[in-house]
Parts: structure tokens; sequence; C-alpha cells
């Protein structure tokens, strides 16, 4: 008798691996079908998710991203132009997904998240971003801040950790050890409309088909990459300071020449050297 019961649930998990592949080729020849209809089934790049109804492709050479959630009777969909995706972070689960891009030529972030019936899309200049943070089931484990938020002094080191650290303590240290729900990353932007931005990741987004460990590691991911473009603008910054503190230093050794040359007055050296410094 157990060994009946064995037998029919091996047949049961073969004939279902049967079944989903038909279904997985059948879905599959509709989508390419779609995106030859939409001029975009040659792009460089096609993700999709298991049931091939969200789907992302693009073409850095034409600069383009074609985002659709295929249904039955309708194709919504979204055409992002002007982006070319040097490194990216994505999850395409079966109601819910979610891109972050990054262009460093034009120095750009895109976020796009997929829900059941929309698409929405969000591009952020470099420069408008001040810092980012990661939550796992809503403890903050990691946080980044550009270098010169607060005049010139680095606020990383009056935040925890520094300008780019694990934060939390123990808590963090024990959130590895807990089951894992959910990841939000949180940007603080330079805009009065728009002051911050997140997007999060979810486990009840997931099924057996998708693993939750690759989830959690592309949310992860995602951090990595605004943690880099924050490195970025951190170290654009130090060479503009540094440009300008060179510039400076010329200036002052021209006027001390002048000066002692005689060509101008202590006076006259002293007012210009407080307008260079102000």
């Amino acid at each position: 008798m157990l060994l009946f019961y064995i037998v029919c649930i091996v047949l049961f998990f073969i004939i279902k691996h049967i079944i989903d592949k038909q279904q997985q080729n059948k879905e599959t020849i509709q989508l390419n079908t779609i995106l030859e209809k939409k001029g975009v089934n040659n792009f460089e790049k096609t993700i999709t998710n298991y049931r091939k109804n969200f789907c992302i492709t693009f073409n850095n050479t034409e600069r383009r991203i074609w985002c659709g959630i295929l249904k039955k009777d309708e194709v919504i969909e979204k055409t992002i132009n002007d982006f070319t995706i040097d490194n990216y972070s994505c999850v395409l689960s079966f109601d819910e997904g979610i891109l972050v891009a990054v262009d460093s030529k034009k120095e750009k972030l895109l976020f796009v998240k997929f829900k059941k019936q929309s698409i929405e899309y969000n591009c952020f200049d470099f420069s408008s971003i001040i810092s980012v943070e990661l939550k796992e089931n809503n403890i903050v484990v990691f946080n980044k801040s550009i270098s010169q938020t607060v005049g010139k002094s680095l606020i990383g080191g009056a935040l925890a950790g520094g300008a780019g650290a694990i934060v939390g303590g123990a808590s963090a240290s024990t959130q590895q050890n807990q089951r894992w729900m959910y990841s939000e990353l949180k940007l603080l932007l330079r805009d009065l409309n728009t002051p911050s931005y997140s997007v999060s990741w979810h486990r009840e987004s997931s099924s057996n088909i998708i693993n939750l460990f690759d989830i959690r590691e592309e949310a992860i991911k995602a951090k990595d990459i605004v943690s880099v473009v924050i490195d970025y603008i951190n170290n654009k910054e130090k060479d503009n300071t540094n440009n300008i503190t060179n510039s400076i230093a010329d200036e002052l050794l021209k006027l001390a020449k002048l000066r002692d040359s005689g060509i101008i007055t202590q006076k006259e050296f002293e007012t210009q050297k407080e307008k260079l410094l102000a």
C-alpha cells in the first residue's frame, strides 16, 4: 500500500511537470508573438517571470526599454526612452515586480514597479540622491549618505556607522536568523515634490517556483547599486572640491607675486584674498 502511494505521488509530480512545461511553451510562443507585434522581439535582453505575463526587454543600442503586462485581451505597456542599462536588479514574481537600473553615462537611476494592472516608473538624477536605506522586516540593516549633506561636514559620521554602514548592531544580527518577510529600499531626495521614494520586495509575492533567497538577494543588489552611485557622487564632489581649492591656491600665488613686485598694495592683496576665501 505504501509503495502504491509513493508511485501515485511520483506520477502526480511527473504529470504536473509535463503540464507546466507545455503551458510554459505555450506562454513563450504567445510572448514571442506579442513582442514581434510590438517590434521589440530583437532586443538585446528579455526578462520574464514564470508565467511569462510580466516582461522587460531592452535595447541599449537604441537606448529603449519596453515593459509589458501580458493579458488575454490586452497588453499594458510602458516604453522608456533615452536610457542605457549598465547594471540592474530585477525580480518579476507572479503578482508584482521591481526593476532597479542605472545609466552611468546619463547619471540616472531608474525604478520600474509592476503591479497586477499597472506599470509605474521613476527616473532620478544621481545629483538628487541624498541617502539610501535598506530595511528587512522593518529593521534598518544598512544606510548610506552623501558626504556633503550638511555644509562641508560628513553627515555619515553623524549617522550610525559613518557614510555607509550596516546598522542596528545586535538587532541586525538577530534579523539574519529571523524568517525574512520583506525588504524595503528607501531613497532620500533633493526634491520638494518627492522628498523620498521607496520600493519593496515581499515574501507574499513569491511561490515555490521563485526562490525566496533570490528575491532577498535582488533587494540587496539594488541597495548595492545605489550605494555605488553614492560613492560616485562623493568622489565627484571630492574632485570638484579639490579643483576649487587648487584654483584658489593658484590665484593667491598670483596675487602674492603681484604684491611682492609692487604692482598691488598689501591692502589690495588682503581685499582680493578675502574675496577668494569668502
